[in-house]
């Protein structure tokens, strides 16, 4: 039998870890990345190897070319094909316009967006097209619809979005399914919890709640799977019903 094979590029963050965990808990192969913590990453693929899926872990800088292509060199060498491919690299860095450092809106960009293309380009000759592969980009409901005080954010996760529907008619006659998956407000390190305005936005999601990683990471799984084999290029957005 077959193995599914999933590549998640930012595996250590709140919800990748959680799409990682929720892929090998599922059978599939595993292999993904992180930038700083080499500690995190092993620490996360040891308490996932005594099951059934291989798990592998490889560094990778999404705003360096040369680290991109690293990776996707040895995602290839490991494995040849893969049948899901997973972006959810990711950094925020809100400030208003008048008041936004050229560099942070340019790093949240290159982070992003650009690290997402690079991504996708490098590793199209290891998305399996006799089986098929899905694609799921992680983007944000601030691509949707923004709050103020966060144009580089917004216009990064906007950027996904259309990536995402221009490569997924691209490449739909070569089995390659590309849809993208919207969180809304997630509990993970990147939600500040006493932050008044969070607190306000909270009241208006319908279910009073913030979203948990693990909820995204089921959503990203079902995308990327058979079930999912007649979908490309949509967008599900996981926000408590707040948009």
């Amino acid at each position: 039998m077959e193995r599914n094979r999933v590549v998640v590029i930012g595996g250590t963050g709140g919800i990748g870890q959680a799409i990682v965990t929720e892929f090998a808990a599922k059978g599939w192969d595993v292999a993904f990345s992180y930038r700083t913590s080499v500690a995190a990453a092993e620490k996360l693929a040891r308490s996932l190897r005594s099951g059934e899926s291989e798990v592998l872990t490889h560094h990778m800088d999404v705003s360096d070319r040369e680290s991109i292509r690293t990776f996707a060199e040895f995602v290839s060498s490991s494995w040849g094909k893969v049948q899901g491919v997973v972006y959810c690299a990711g950094i925020v860095r809100d400030q208003v316009m008048l008041l936004m450092d050229d560099g942070d809106f340019e790093d949240v960009l290159r982070t992003n967006l650009h690290g997402c293309f690079y991504c996708m380009k490098d590793l199209l000759p290891a998305m399996d097209t006799r089986r098929g592969t899905g694609v799921v980009i992680v983007g944000s409901t601030g691509g949707i619809r923004p709050d103020g005080g966060q144009t580089n954010y917004a216009a990064s996760k906007a950027g996904l979005l259309g990536l995402t529907e221009s490569m997924a008619r691209e490449y739909a006659r070569k089995k390659i399914r590309v849809n993208a998956v919207a969180p809304g407000f997630i509990e993970t390190e990147m939600v500040d919890l006493d932050n008044r305005k969070i607190r306000a936005s909270i009241e208006q999601i319908p279910m009073k709640r913030l979203g948990r990683p693990e909820e995204v990471a089921k959503a990203v799984l079902f995308l990327c799977g058979e079930e999912a084999s007649y979908i490309t290029a949509q967008t599900l957005i996981v926000d408590g019903g707040r948009l």
